[in-house]
């Protein structure tokens, strides 16, 4: 039975939340989150998000505190990127026509260090940092590019390029900013940067292939269609730039539990009496 990969991603950080659970003494925290996402590549003028192209994203994770600085969590992240030619100023980019859209699902092991030590009432500015992986599927009007190879990857002959795979690595940047409202809640906003190691997110990266070639690949006259759906390989020798590596971007707010913050045991077997006692524990 096959399952889906953002269930099975899901079904890990929920058993892993409930071992924290057992093994917590306080340290242990869950979280979940809503937010957007855009990407930034060959579909993407600016740096700036065009908001037709900001797409909804969920995620949620499971932390560690290894002191009042330093922390590690598994986080997942779940959504969508889209990138359309329709929505450049370049006149020459609006003529090449391409569009797409895919789904995102990225499992991450991230370091964190506070900026402030953590306390109940103080907002704490932090750092975060990881790698993972991520599975993407460009698709447009509902038909997978991947497959097709749009520039030229299943051409048996000539210099194409290779297929690319739907699983990369990524590297995760970012800042954020937690407030505590007691021992056992809390809140964080987090903006993140997602260094990719692909130029194909957007299923676009070098230069358009010979039509005649492509007709005779698997993909045939659909493949034709999607590697240049306006014609414009006729006006322009590139299809996209490999000059940089696709990235994406996203902002959340998320919701957190701390598991067992007032309901442990420091060193000596003592039940904390409030989260400063075992904020001291943890120096």
């Amino acid at each position: 039975m096959k399952i889906k990969t953002s269930r099975l991603i899901l079904t890990v950080l929920l058993s892993l939340s409930l071992t924290g659970a057992s093994m917590a003494q306080g340290r242990f925290s869950v979280y979940v989150g809503v937010g957007g996402m855009y990407y930034l590549g060959d579909l993407k003028e600016t740096a700036l998000p065009d908001f037709k192209t900001v797409k909804l994203a969920i995620n949620a994770g499971v932390h560690y505190d290894i002191n009042t600085r330093w922390g590690v969590q598994l986080h997942y992240l779940h959504g969508m990127l889209a990138g359309d030619d329709g929505y450049a100023s370049a006149a020459s980019k609006q003529l090449r026509g391409l569009k797409f859209n895919t789904k995102i699902d990225e499992l991450s092991l991230r370091i964190t260090f506070n900026i402030l030590r953590e306390k109940v009432g103080r907002v704490v500015p932090y750092i975060t940092a990881g790698g993972g992986m991520f599975h993407f599927n460009p698709t447009a009007d509902g038909m997978a590019l991947q497959p097709l190879g749009t520039e030229g990857q299943y051409i048996a002959i000539g210099d194409y390029p290779a297929p690319y795979s739907l699983w990369q690595f990524v590297i995760p940047v970012g800042l954020g900013v937690r407030y505590r409202f007691n021992c056992n809640w809390g809140v964080k906003l987090e903006g993140v940067y997602h260094i990719t190691f692909t130029d194909y997110i957007d299923d676009v990266s070098t230069y358009y292939p010979d039509p005649t070639l492509l007709l005779a690949s698997p993909g045939g006259a659909t493949s034709v269609y999607y590697s240049d759906p306006t014609g414009a390989r006729l006006l322009r020798s590139n299809r996209g730039s490999a000059d940089k590596k696709d990235s994406y971007i996203d902002l959340s707010l998320s919701l957190i539990y701390y598991i067992g913050r007032c309901d442990g045991r420091n060193a000596k077997g003592d039940r904390y009496q409030n989260c400063e006692d075992l904020y001291k524990n943890l120096h």
